[in-house]
């Protein structure tokens, strides 16, 4: 049986996930490592994501899920962006 296509948006995704990295100085092979998995593998999710990858990727960054797919996330503060919250 064939896959779904998924409708999520990917350059939406690809472009969080990468803002996170960026800001947390980290790489796609970190987050690679994070996941179990490997830096291609990674890329291959964020070419073609899926409600089950794009959970795992957050958890992985520990940042919540519907943060991959905001237009806005590129207007958090930086803190918030690294994991720096205050309580």
């Amino acid at each position: 049986m064939p896959r779904k296509r998924s409708n999520l948006p990917r350059d939406l995704i690809d472009s969080n996930v990468r803002l996170i990295l960026r800001i947390r100085d980290m790489s796609q092979a970190s987050l690679a490592g994070l996941m179990g998995i490997t830096p291609s593998r990674v890329g291959s999710i964020l070419a073609a994501p899926t409600e089950r990858t794009v959970s795992a990727m957050a958890k992985a960054l520990r940042v919540p899920a519907e943060w991959l797919t905001d237009p806005d996330l590129s207007k958090r503060s930086v803190q918030d962006l690294r994991g720096e919250r205050s309580t």
